[in-house]
């Protein structure tokens, strides 16, 4: 890093806040350019350091932001494009975490639908993958390899990760919405696998054609208590947050579940907001409007933030560390990004991360990336190409000089 873009970030510091529990938070701005509209963002060790470097998952290429000196390397590049989601997962188990990437849609499925019906197209370029995750190989001094989760699945908008199968390793979970087979279908993806072996993880199908409205975004809690993690899912076409319970027997089916209708819903969250060991909802609306909370068992409605649209960009956590539920996300439609403080007594306040009606977003994740023990937002942004991480640093006491 230059001393002139280090001297930068550190003075780009948003004092953000209430003052009634301990003093204001604090977050640091950091925001690196890049060449495409960046559709996804995670963290991850890339080169084998120790330290947690940014990912950025472009159309067509993904990026290791490397920390502290924010060099930009490219880990794969894939001409093809598409690609509208990721996330992180320890994929074959080596005690390092790779990246998960998605598609929106796949020339490869339209040249074998084309060949099907008796035509000679022309062979697409890329990759042919809808799903796939590329190998941590503990640096970036060249390309990580590519490995192939599934060809089948189109329009995957979202991923998750969780323990479906409940054998101590996070699995992997999709939705679709495009034409085809598997249209409006959820599946999860059994991992880890040997990557030295060119078998696609094993697809199990939790809904095929019965997750309509769009599927978007996706999360993995047990929702009822039995020990099976279950799926929810925000479905912003259908105006939808719907919750798929996981059967004891993984040959039947998985019974689906209204939450709530929210129009334009996005992003599900399960947590529990008001200390009653049950699991609630807190979502967005990413093509709508509002973020809010939803009260289990009867999912009785709690606006967060009713004046906002588009949150598209959107995850929880304890960002204040009091010990309650908050949450961050971003418009691209108002280009403005907030963090909602839980007050504890059934309210939130907003504060604004970006106020000057520029940064837009397409994915946000909440982790500790430089390991100081306070949680920090990171930021896709879309139109703006560029990945940001909002540094938390802490409280500071108003009362002091």
């Amino acid at each position: 890093m230059s001393t002139i873009r280090a001297l930068t970030f550190a003075i780009i510091v948003l004092i953000i806040g209430s003052n009634s529990r301990g003093g204001e938070t604090r977050f640091e701005r950091k925001a690196y350019a890049l060449t495409q509209p960046v559709l996804a963002v995670d963290a991850v060790d890339a080169n084998g350091d120790g330290k947690l470097d940014l990912i950025a998952v472009g159309e067509s290429k993904v990026w290791a932001v490397l920390q502290p000196s924010g060099d930009k390397v490219v880990l794969v590049e894939d001409t093809a494009g598409r690609m509208l989601h990721g996330c992180s997962l320890d994929c074959d188990a080596d005690g390092d975490l790779d990246v998960v990437m998605s598609r929106s849609t796949s020339n490869w499925i339209f040249h074998r639908n084309a060949i099907a019906t008796g035509r000679s197209p022309k062979e697409p370029t890329g990759g042919d993958w809808t799903i796939a995750w590329i190998e941590n190989i503990g640096t970036t001094d060249r390309e990580w390899p590519l490995h192939v989760v599934d060809r089948e699945l189109h329009g995957v908008h979202g991923v998750t990760v969780g323990d479906v199968d409940r054998d101590g390793a996070d699995d992997l979970l999709a939705g679709t919405f495009r034409k085809g087979p598997y249209q409006d279908s959820l599946a999860w993806f059994d991992f880890p696998i040997d990557a030295s072996r060119e078998d696609l993880p094993g697809r199990t199908l939790i809904s095929k054609g019965e997750a309509k409205g769009r599927a978007h975004y996706l999360d993995f809690a047990d929702m009822n208590g039995d020990s099976r993690g279950d799926l929810l899912l925000g479905a912003s076409g259908g105006g939808t947050l719907t919750w798929w319970e996981q059967p004891a027997e993984s040959v039947e089916a998985w019974q689906k579940h209204l939450i709530a209708r929210m129009p334009g819903a996005t992003h599900p969250r399960a947590v529990d907001m008001n200390g009653d060991s049950r699991r609630d909802v807190l979502a967005s609306a990413g093509h709508g409007e509002g973020v809010a909370w939803f009260e289990a068992p009867d999912w009785i409605r709690h606006d967060v933030d009713s004046g906002v649209r588009d949150v598209h960009a959107f995850d929880v956590a304890d960002l204040d560390g009091d010990g309650d539920i908050d949450c961050a996300g971003c418009s691209f439609s108002m280009e403005r990004v907030w963090w909602w403080e839980n007050q504890a007594d059934g309210t939130f306040t907003a504060h604004e991360l970006d106020n000057d009606g520029g940064q837009q977003a397409y994915d946000l994740k909440i982790k500790d990336v430089d390991g100081d023990g306070g949680l920090d937002i990171l930021l896709a942004g879309r139109q703006t190409k560029n990945v940001v991480w909002y540094r938390n640093v802490g409280r500071e006491d108003s009362t002091s000089n």
